[in-house]
């Protein structure tokens, strides 16, 4: 069965239009940001940390990927770039301070902004 749902959730994302595939990474990070804060208040300092690697590297990897070719696109990247640095730094703050409501903040906005996305 959870062969099943992998094969799903795979077939699925290949259906998925760009925007929509960057809304739900937008999601992703939202959801390790969610297990963050959980790890915070249990004190799970390894798992925290692997937590905040996989939403930093989907943020990374995101600004990596965007199209600055055309003057068009170049400044709308720009924008992407700089709420993905945004996040990045919080995600920093809430590993050096173990800010739960900052994990929160950025949680909501990192799913707000994947809500947006996935409505493109």
């Amino acid at each position: 069965m959870n062969k099943m749902l992998q094969n799903y959730g795979k077939a699925r994302a290949i259906s998925q239009s760009p925007t929509q595939l960057v809304g739900t990474l937008f999601h992703k990070c939202a959801h390790y940001l969610n297990l963050m804060e959980n790890n915070i208040q249990e004190k799970s300092y390894y798992e925290r940390f692997l937590n905040s690697e996989k939403a930093s590297a989907i943020l990374t990897n995101l600004m990596a990927s965007l199209d600055e070719t055309s003057p068009e696109t170049r400044d709308f990247s720009e924008e992407v770039k700089q709420f993905c640095y945004l996040m990045l730094s919080y995600i920093t703050e809430i590993n050096q301070k173990e800010r739960v409501d900052l994990c929160q903040k950025t949680s909501y906005l990192l799913r707000e902004m994947g809500n947006v996305w996935e409505g493109v």
